[in-house]
C-alpha cells in the first residue's frame, strides 16, 4: 500500500527476491519505514527525475507502510498500519524480524532501513507543495481547510528551511499573509548574528 510519491528501495536484489525470501514465510505484513526528502531549498519545479533532484541522504522517519500478503479476506484497512485481527496479525519489519506489538501513531520506534525502505518524496519544491495543496488532500474536510493549511504549513517549515522567497511565493499563490513565518524567519536571522 504505497502512494505515488513513495518508491520502494531494496538495498540488494529485486522485488521478487525480496518478497520470496523465507524470512517472510509466516508474515502477513511487511512493515516498511519511510525515509523522506526535503525541498533542498527549491522554490520552483525543475524538470528532472526525482532521484536526480533529490539525492540521498534522506531523513529517517518512524512512519510505516505495509506490504500485505494476498488472499486475506478479513483485512482491516488503515493506510499506514492495516491489520487482520488481534488473533492473527503477524507483522515483520523489513528485515524479517517479527513484531507482535501494536503499531501506535502509525509508526514503530525502532527504525530499520537496512534491507528495504520507502523513499517518500514529500516536499519537492515550494511550487509543488502549493500545487499539492491546491489539488486537495484525501484526508481533509471542507469545514477544516484553514486549520488543515496551517498544519501543512507548519509541517512544511519544520522539514524545510524558511526563506523570504518561499514565504513570498506561498503568500502570492494562496493569497495569504504569513506574518508568523516572517517573524520566525527574522528571529532565526537574529539568532545567527549572535551565535
Amino acid at each position: 500500500m504505497f502512494d505515488m510519491d513513495e518508491y520502494l528501495y531494496i538495498v540488494d536484489g529485486n522485488i521478487k527476491d525480496y518478497l520470496t525470501n523465507n524470512i517472510f514465510d509466516k508474515c502477513d505484513f511487511i512493515r516498511i519505514h519511510w525515509v523522506s526528502t526535503n525541498d533542498i531549498n527549491l522554490v520552483h519545479y525543475k524538470n528532472r527525475s526525482l532521484f536526480e533532484r533529490f539525492k540521498a541522504p534522506y531523513f529517517k522517519d518512524n512512519t510505516i507502510k505495509s506490504i500485505i500478503r494476498g488472499n486475506i479476506t478479513d483485512l482491516k484497512y488503515l493506510v499506514h498500519s492495516p491489520m487482520i485481527s488481534p488473533k492473527r496479525n503477524v507483522s515483520c519489519l523489513n528485515n524479517g524480524e517479527k513484531f507482535d506489538g501494536e503499531f501506535k501513531s502509525e509508526g514503530y520506534k525502532i527504525i530499520n532501513v537496512d534491507i528495504a525502505f520507502l523513499v517518500h518524496f514529500r516536499y519537492n519544491s515550494t511550487e509543488e507543495f502549493i500545487a499539492k495543496y491546491k489539488r486537495g488532500y484525501s484526508n481533509w474536510f471542507k469545514d477544516g481547510i484553514e486549520s488543515f493549511l496551517d498544519r501543512k504549513l507548519d509541517e512544511y517549515f519544520e522539514q524545510n528551511k524558511i526563506t523570504i522567497e518561499k514565504i513570498n511565493y506561498i503568500e502570492k499563490e494562496l493569497n495569504l499573509n504569513l506574518l508568523n513565518c516572517r517573524i520566525k524567519y527574522y528571529f532565526s536571522k537574529l539568532f545567527m548574528l549572535f551565535y
